[in-house]
């Protein structure tokens, strides 16, 4: 039996922020603005049209690409970085009906184009849908509208999958509802990026641990599938979340070995099977040079193991405060930043969240899935760095180049629980009912908040002056 909460309005009000900030966020956004959207938006093209995986042409590994679509995406990519450069309304009304022409068509290589299609599977239903209605219709998409579907249908599955949570939860309702609510959360929700992939599979890594605990029972055979999809899909989209696993081992299994083989088996086992078809299927195609850098760096960091500490702690020195700001308020290509009070106020609305869940009365123990949560997030976090250090920075630097601040938010509900757990510590258990006030306040705050972000986005991309 799921958890009843009085009514179900805050879940509700919550999906219908998430849509609303979504659409108009998505549409506000222009196209190939959000990080990555140029490559996603030519992976989705090269699946739709039944390019599952690159060929090698002339002994480069590549994709045919129409040539009116590479025009599209180096249009919209020359807005980067030149935040001089705006779109208006007769831009956006040629592109929106311009005709996509599939030929002429080129070999191209871009660094998503040997991505997963699992990882699309959202933006792909709202691809799909979309064209299936313009077929109906007897009409054609533009490449503009083929973007916005997708971004829709990635918008649309994230919301629901929030509302499931809410619904679902016995704890942390009101802090799934402001991260779910945050800038760069809808931001990555109402684009064509698959970084909501393992922010959905933590989130329902927690849901179901959290009902098991709170039921002082062993999962389900419906959580325990539910466990096995989250866990492909952590080791599928980015193998460095995998640590958030540790929190199984909190929970109550049959005893024996087939609770032993369970929890180290079955989820482990799926994680690494999720990430080696990631790796070995879809994997990047063979590039020396790059693996003769990567190697250089694996060598490099084996032979300064003691190294790590300091390279780290350098990291986090001198970029940590820019890591804090991008994981919630700097939308675009990275160069729509919010101001820095609305960015303090996002961690406030997130802390006082925490508070607000510590105070409410709930069922069951909770202590020992909040402390391995902490080992889970750390451990991911620092695979995270090294995974950069590896793949993105010069050999033997002295500092990790190439992180982000939104790289980390799967990670935040793990460390969300383990500040839940502090929290009741430090209000002597809370104790109270589920009051609506806090969490409608909390939840007004958001949306203004998320009105904020909108305009600085206006204001970036289509005022002049």
């Amino acid at each position: 039996m799921r958890p009843r909460h009085r009514g179900d309005w805050f879940a509700r009000t919550v999906f219908l922020l998430i849509l609303a900030a979504g659409v108009v966020m998505g549409a506000v956004m222009p196209p190939i603005q959000p990080p990555d959207e140029d490559a996603h938006l030519l992976r989705l093209m090269m699946l739709t049209d039944g390019q599952i995986f690159p060929r090698k042409v002339q002994g480069v590994v590549s994709a045919r690409v129409p040539d009116s679509l590479s025009a599209y995406v180096a249009a919209g990519s020359e807005m980067r970085g030149h935040s001089e450069q705006r779109y208006d309304a007769t831009r956006w009304r040629a592109d929106a009906f311009a005709e996509p022409a599939a030929e002429p068509a080129s070999w191209m290589v871009f660094n998503m184009q040997s991505a997963s299609p699992l990882v699309y599977l959202p933006q792909l239903a709202g691809l799909l849908a979309a064209k299936s209605l313009a077929w109906v219709a007897g009409v054609g998409l533009s490449w503009q509208a083929q973007l916005y579907a997708g971004r829709i249908g990635n918008l649309l599955v994230f919301a629901v999958c929030i509302l499931i949570a809410l619904r679902l939860l016995p704890v942390l309702r009101q802090f799934v509802a402001g991260f779910a609510l945050v800038p760069m959360v809808v931001h990555q929700a109402a684009s064509l990026s698959y970084d909501t992939t393992p922010i959905l599979a933590a989130l329902a890594l927690l849901t179901v641990v959290l009902r098991a605990q709170a039921a002082g029972r062993p999962p389900s055979s419906r959580e325990q599938a539910v466990l096995i999809v989250a866990a492909f899909f952590l080791g599928h989209a980015k193998l460095v979340y995998a640590p958030l696993l540790v929190v199984l081992a909190g929970l109550r299994w049959p005893s024996g070995l087939r609770g032993f083989a369970w929890f180290w088996g079955v989820p482990l086992g799926v994680c690494i099977a999720g990430a080696l078809l990631s790796s070995a299927v879809f994997g990047p195609p063979d590039d020396a040079r790059l693996n003769a850098g990567m190697a250089a760096q694996q060598t490099w960091l084996m032979q300064h193991v003691t190294e790590i500490p300091g390279l780290l702690a350098r990291t986090l020195a001198l970029h940590g405060a820019s890591y804090a700001a991008s994981a919630v308020g700097v939308l675009g290509s990275l160069d729509t930043r919010l101001p820095n009070g609305l960015i303090v106020l996002i961690w406030l609305l997130l802390l006082a969240a925490i508070a607000v869940d510590a105070r409410r009365r709930h069922a069951g123990s909770f202590g020992r899935l909040a402390a391995l949560s902490v080992p889970g997030c750390l451990a991911a976090s620092f695979l995270i760095f090294i995974a950069l250090y590896i793949t993105w920075t010069s050999t033997g630097a002295a500092t990790v180049d190439g992180v982000q601040g939104r790289y980390f938010l799967p990670v935040l509900p793990g460390l969300a629980l383990a500040g839940w757990m502090l929290a009741r510590i430090v209000l002597a258990g809370g104790g109270t009912s589920e009051a609506d006030a806090p969490r409608a306040a909390l939840l007004a705050a958001h949306a203004a908040v998320l009105v904020a972000a909108i305009s600085a986005a206006v204001a970036r991309y289509w005022l002049t002056g």
